[in-house]
């Protein structure tokens, strides 16, 4: 009788895919749940692991993580040579709230308003409007700026 069907699935598995389901099940112990959440290993050739990652400024901020990710995936007795990070959108969620939720300012509130009200087709101007306050529920208006 089979007891563990994981350690089949591992034995059946080409190496490099063993080893990614390896490290898909250990990485967020390594990275912690705050990282996990904004980024998942999709790829491992033996050597590299390619590591998407959800947020812009997230993928900056893993570049200089990256020797201190390299270790703790080392430590937990993986053959991880290099981390290759790249930017990847996140996969639409099943009506999950988005990790990144803020409230939006009354500033911000004001410039949607404004904005959408130079766009005469109601339809239109709504879509709009929901674009900007989804938008402002991540970022902010200094962001959309650029400032």
């Amino acid at each position: 009788m089979i007891n563990n069907i994981g350690s089949i699935m591992m034995e059946i598995l080409p190496e490099n895919i063993a080893e990614l389901v390896k490290i898909n099940s250990i990485y967020s112990i390594c990275v912690g749940k705050r990282i996990s959440k904004v980024s998942k290993p999709i790829k491992f050739d033996g050597r590299t692991l390619t590591v998407a990652v959800f947020d812009n400024i997230w993928l900056q901020e893993l570049s200089f993580l990256k020797q201190d990710i390299l270790e703790r995936l080392n430590s937990e007795n993986l053959n991880v040579k290099e981390i290759k990070f790249i930017h990847k959108f996140k996969p639409v969620s099943s009506g999950k709230k988005q990790l990144y939720q803020r409230k939006i300012t009354e500033k911000e509130q004001v410039f949607i308003d404004r904005f959408a009200s130079f766009i005469d087709d109601e339809e239109l101007r709504e879509s709009y409007r929901r674009a900007l306050t989804s938008y402002f529920k991540r970022y902010s208006l200094k962001d959309f700026f650029l400032e």
